[in-house]
């Protein structure tokens, strides 16, 4: 017989909003791919550091996000790294970026060496321990993830249509990967789903 606990989780405690829906490896602490996905956007054409970090809270946050305080210390360093080199500066310090040469063969190199998925994830972890709440914790936990993962779908739904027809192949290219994160949210959201009915069928 499992122990008594002195304290449970009551539904209440997964309010919508607080659990990220978010699987797959930690991208908030890899700064490997942090400088990787500064150099893409670079290859695009020279951005200041404001500009990069408007880029990352409103494009690329879907799949990698990253605050001021991350971006601005990693361009500092891939400076230094001779990756990227300062092409323009204005007032108050600003710079504005431009890829080099060797930036540019580091991306590549790294776009055709194949990523190793690691298998660190946190919200499935979760699901492996939820027979230590009751079931209707449990749903309540599954609740909020199906919140978030609707949301974001939303969110990306909306994007796609303010989307128009590829330019370019890195338009089309985002579109794929938007198409992406599309198809992910939808999976996660039938799952979510399929989840709470199983436990209300208990």
């Amino acid at each position: 017989m499992r122990p008594a606990r002195s304290h449970r989780l009551r539904s209440t405690e997964f309010p919508r909003g607080r659990i990220t829906a978010h699987t797959g490896p930690d991208r908030r602490r890899n700064p490997v791919s942090l400088k990787f996905a500064l150099l893409g956007t670079l290859a695009h054409g020279p951005q200041s550091g404001y500009e990069l970090t408007q880029r990352f809270g409103k494009t690329l946050n879907f799949v990698w996000t990253a605050s001021q305080g991350a971006i601005y210390p990693e361009l500092v360093r891939m400076e230094r790294e001779g990756l990227i080199e300062t092409v323009e500066s204005g007032p108050r310090g600003r710079k504005t970026y431009g890829i080099t040469s060797d930036g540019r063969r580091q991306l590549q190199s790294w776009l055709l060496d194949p990523p190793i998925r690691q298998a660190k994830d946190e919200l499935i972890l979760r699901v492996f321990m939820l027979d230590e709440l009751t079931n209707e914790e449990a749903c309540g936990y599954f609740a909020s993830l199906h919140a978030a993962f609707e949301e974001r779908l939303r969110e990306y739904e909306h994007r796609l249509q303010e989307t128009t027809e590829p330019a370019s192949r890195a338009e089309l290219f985002s579109l794929i990967a938007l198409k992406a994160g599309i198809a992910h949210e939808k999976a996660m959201s039938a799952w979510a789903t399929e989840a709470m009915n199983q436990l209300r069928a208990l």
